[in-house]
């Protein structure tokens, strides 16, 4: 296997992996290049719709979205975890077809 192949099932090559890990760790005792890594990674989420078929007025729709996505945030020199987490978050739009459409956050996120 060449090292700039991808392994089956993997994500990255063997080089890529060692150049990410080399530029992180890269420290000539000068300030290092990065003090923080920040690792964010999606979890879940979701869509829905509803649109309602009003025969003599403007149809109406309706759509609402969530996510979820967990955070870690490490120290690049000790490979300490600093803060690590879940964050949540949905949004709400509706509206009426050639019409008025509002979007907001959900109340509460």
């Amino acid at each position: 296997m060449a090292i700039h192949a991808t392994p089956e099932g993997g994500r990255r090559s063997p080089f890529i992996t060692a150049a990410l890990h080399e530029e992180l760790r890269m420290n000539d005792g000068a300030t290092p290049r990065f003090t923080r890594v920040l690792l964010v990674k999606a979890a879940s989420g979701s869509a829905d719709q509803l649109f309602k078929d009003r025969p003599f007025r403007k149809d109406i729709f309706e759509g609402i979205a969530a996510v979820s996505v967990t955070y870690t945030l490490i120290d690049a020199q000790s490979s300490f975890v600093l803060a690590a987490g879940v964050a949540l978050g949905s949004a709400r739009i509706q509206g009426e077809m050639g019409g008025r459409i509002s979007y907001r956050p959900v109340e509460g996120d």
